[in-house]
């Protein structure tokens, strides 16, 4: 059987409450990509909150020109959020992970997306 290696972890913040919604979206998309992890299909991690366990808030303050669909321009905001960890399975020059990112940017509530990919390490 043939199929491309888990090589990135994909984090993501997002409001509370959507992220069964933009995981939907990327596992369908994406169906050999995205949360696959050997015979497995759809895999992910959500975790309410952010890295510190005692604050599940995001903040952000928006400055003039932003488009928003929470805050006001101006105003320091503070959202529930969550935090959504799935693997990216890619060949060496991060096509798929590209992809991903574009689609995740398109579907994603936030007008500024808050993500970062870490690479995996293999054989340990």
């Amino acid at each position: 059987m043939s199929y491309l290696k888990p090589d990135h972890c994909y984090v993501e913040i997002t409001p509370k409450g959507t992220s069964q919604k933009i995981l939907k979206e990327l596992f369908t998309a994406f169906p050999d990509v995205v949360g696959k992890i050997g015979l497995y299909r759809g895999c992910g991690f959500v975790s309410g909150g952010t890295i510190c366990l005692w604050r599940r808030k995001g903040q952000f303050t928006l400055q003039e020109g932003a488009n928003p669909t929470l805050g006001q321009v101006g105003e320091s905001s503070f959202v529930e959020e969550e935090r959504v960890e799935i693997i990216v399975n890619d060949n060496e020059d991060k096509t798929e992970l590209r992809k991903v990112v574009q689609k995740l940017k398109q579907v994603h509530e936030y007008e500024e997306v808050a993500y970062h990919v870490f690479r995996l390490e293999e054989g340990i």
